[in-house]
């Protein structure tokens, strides 16, 4: 009904071609004859772009920026703001001014510090304005040097007054705020350089939009409101006054006129889009504003209300209660939501790890923090099946916990159950002088001095201080994070290796000719230390990206027990574009050394680096890190979405899609009874569903590992696996918090 008393419409002639996914285009400006803007859309992330004749974008860098951008014609460039996080503490802030040079084709910071927002350019380029918003309130136009950014003059608003925009033009600069009465236009004396003057108001106040402000060759302004219920371009000059440039069916943003025609970034069905806009200029009067019945009829009411309030409040008689501290202690922990599965989520494993499933297991689990934010945690009880064919299946207890309230980060870990305590011993095989790894149940022994006298639960813990650096800008992610971990567990080494053969019926029985030659020792795992420093520098991604398109990561670590050899572990890994751009590659390579006597690494081997459709083979894996003490592994993914299905159930269930990841992974090891260099491989895909907001998590993905696995190595240590079949089908869980 309003559009047609809108009636009739500016004609709008897009210049980029239409494509399938909803596609943005803002902040449009004109460089030299040439159009650029930032491009986003669902399965691209924000860009730099120039427009060719034709209509396609050209990208030439990343973009973080926010607000509108300016150009200089006389330096070549296009500045904007960026909201750069804190290294350390994301939530302190800064926003700098940065431009990006055409001649050199990079882009830099002119300010290092400050916040400030929405650069103009003055007449002659070599001059900026800028808003800015300082941590203690207020707001002030700050004069920059284009070159430098050093800063030239700086004018304080009054009180009442919330700069929004300032873009300066010949003698003066036009500046938009809010006040009490909505928005407004004011100007106040400029000599180029320095502001020397007292503001003048020239439109306004009035509950309508204005934005995007810029300078027309003759000096009149050039802005969006939304005076009429849709945002379309004005124009206005001391000398004329106010004028209607253009009426568009959904509204504009960001225009700007060259060579006597408006352009602007046009609101369509399929986006917004760069558009050449008839202008059909007209009086308007800010006097004269769109009516919303139904807003004004609320607006009303509540006025009528708060009045209501206000004549009860001041004719009782009230008393302000005493003031009392607010106790830390007393809000320390705060349960926000809850999972009926148990899930081993780990910090730092969450920040760095992708397309790697955590499994879940029977139980439940909640997620806890305190009211600052500053520590968090979770609890969790599960059930898993036996590891060993002598344990117990016992529940499990999991308490995890970070502590972010200084600049180190302190996290926590406790286990208990799940399992009984194990007993890890060197197998000397007598009859073909070889050793292998025993993995039992502790069971106690007379014999043995100083072991613990009984069985018991297994207990195991963990606890890291560690430094994350958060050095983001530009539409890329890049994060550090340097750490040490102290961990122990209730779990025994036992010395010596004990002598085995095979007996009549083929299995392994002791061998009592056999004599290592010194006693017996027991090692519990009380002090292993991990050193670990991490790193991921990536392309922001999508809403509708599978993974980054760009960019690359490190991982390294080094490991040791008390009295053991040292034991390292890389990784590095790399993401390429795939053929569509929802689709991601990902290709990585790992390493581990486990130096000689790390038995640590017998009973945690944090990183096996077997191919993904073997990783539930413990005993391979055990195995594996003794026999095999170099060892390596190549993995590509390729990661797609599929099927969008956007299917809800109930009010607490939301199917976004499908998704599959085919893999390959190929293992190189050298295992004593090979003699040599031997290859274990895993090819397959993980089928998935994309679930958002279940329960406790934004983002559930569930699904099934398919693979089939094999290679060189398999004759050789085909007593280790638990299944002879090489076509596996495994369950796979990731949960984002």
């Amino acid at each position: 009904m309003e559009d047609s008393l809108r009636a009739p419409f500016s004609e709008v002639n897009p210049l980029t071609g239409e494509r399938k996914g909803y596609t943005v285009y803002s902040s449009p400006v004109n460089l030299g004859g040439d159009i650029f803007a930032v491009k986003a859309s669902l399965d691209s992330p924000a860009s730099l772009v120039k427009l060719d004749p034709s209509g396609r974008a050209k990208r030439l860098a990343g973009y973080g920026g926010e607000g509108k951008m300016a150009v200089s014609d006389a330096l070549g460039r296009i500045f904007w703001a960026e909201t750069f996080p804190g290294i350390r503490y994301e939530m302190q802030q800064d926003s700098r001014i940065r431009y990006y040079d055409r001649s050199s084709g990079s882009v830099s910071s002119l300010t290092r510090k400050g916040r400030y927002y929405n650069p103009s350019v003055a007449p002659g380029g070599n001059v900026l304005c800028v808003s800015e918003f300082p941590l203690q309130g207020g707001s002030a136009i700050v004069v920059l040097d284009a070159l430098d950014g050093n800063v030239l003059d700086r004018k304080v608003l009054p009180s009442g007054l919330q700069l929004t925009e300032a873009v300066p033009a010949e003698g003066r600069i036009y500046f938009a705020a809010i006040c009490d009465g909505g928005n407004c236009l004011y100007e106040i004396p400029f000599d180029g350089r320095r502001i020397n003057g007292e503001m003048a108001l020239l439109l306004g106040p009035e509950p309508v939009s204005l934005k995007d402000l810029r300078v027309l060759e003759d000096g009149s302004l050039l802005f969006v409101s939304d005076r009429t219920g849709n945002s379309d371009a004005y124009r206005y000059s001391c000398d004329t006054g106010l004028f209607r440039l253009t009426n568009t069916h959904y509204g504009l943003s960001s225009p700007f006129v060259r060579d006597g025609k408006l352009f602007a970034s046009v609101l369509r069905p399929e986006g917004r889009i760069v558009s050449e806009v008839e202008m059909s200029p007209g009086p308007a009067s800010f006097d004269e504003i769109h009516q919303y019945p139904v807003a004004d009829r609320l607006s009303a009411q509540e006025e009528a209300l708060a009045a209501t309030f206000r004549s009860v409040i001041e004719d009782a008689d009230t008393t302000v209660s005493t003031s009392r501290p607010w106790r830390k202690a007393g809000h320390f922990i705060y349960i926000h939501s809850w999972a009926p599965v148990y899930v081993d989520y780990n910090r730092i494993k969450a920040t760095y790890s992708d397309y790697f499933y955590e499994l879940a297991s029977p139980g439940a689990m909640a997620l806890f923090q305190n009211h600052l934010g500053t520590f968090s945690g979770s609890a969790g009880i599960s059930l898993h099946p036996k590891p060993l064919k002598d344990d117990r299946i016992l529940p499990g207890l999991h308490l995890r916990a970070s502590w972010r309230a200084v600049f180190p980060v302190f996290d926590f870990a406790l286990d208990v159950g799940d399992r009984m305590s194990h007993e890890f011993r060197m197998l000397y095989h007598t009859d073909r002088d070889s050793l292998s790894l025993s993995q039992t149940v502790y069971r106690p022994d007379s014999g043995r001095p100083h072991l613990p006298s009984k069985s018991r639960p297994y207990i195991g813990g963990s606890a890291s201080v560690s430094i994350p650096l958060n050095l983001s800008s530009g539409g890329w992610e890049r994060n550090i994070d340097a750490s040490i971990m102290l961990k122990g567990s209730n779990d025994i080494v036992v010395d010596p290796e004990l002598g085995v053969k095979k007996g009549p019926d083929g299995t392994l029985v002791e061998d009592d000719t056999y004599n290592s030659g010194h006693g017996w020792t027991y090692y519990s795992m009380p002090h292993q230390m991990v050193f670990s420093l991490n790193g991921r520098f990536v392309r922001e991604t999508a809403p509708s990206q599978m993974g980054p398109s760009a960019g690359a990561g490190f991982g390294l670590e080094a490991s040791r027990y008390r009295d053991f050899s040292w034991a390292f572990y890389g990784k590095g890994y790399a993401y390429l574009p795939g053929f569509h751009p929802r689709h991601s590659v990902k290709l990585s390579g790992d390493v581990r050394y486990i130096g000689p006597f790390q038995f640590s690494y017998l009973v945690d081997d944090r990183y096996p680096l077997l191919p993904r459709g073997l990783v539930r083979e413990n005993d391979l894996a055990a195995y594996l890190a003794f026999d095999s003490p170099l060892m390596g592994r190549a993995s590509f993914d390729y990661a797609m979405p599929l099927l969008s299905v956007d299917f809800s159930i109930g009010r607490f269930v939301y199917i976004r899609n499908f998704e599959v990841v085919p893999f390959a992974d190929i293992s190189l090891l050298s295992p004593r009874e090979a003699g040599h260099v031997v290859t274990l491989y895993s090819a397959g895909t993980d089928l998935a569903v994309n679930f958002q907001r279940l329960i406790a998590t934004r983002t559930l993905r569930l699904g099934a590992r398919l693979s089939w696995n094999g290679g060189s190595a398999v004759p050789f240590l085909k007593d280790y696996f638990t299944k002879n079949n090489p076509f596996r089908v495994g369950f796979i869980m990731n949960a984002a918090f």
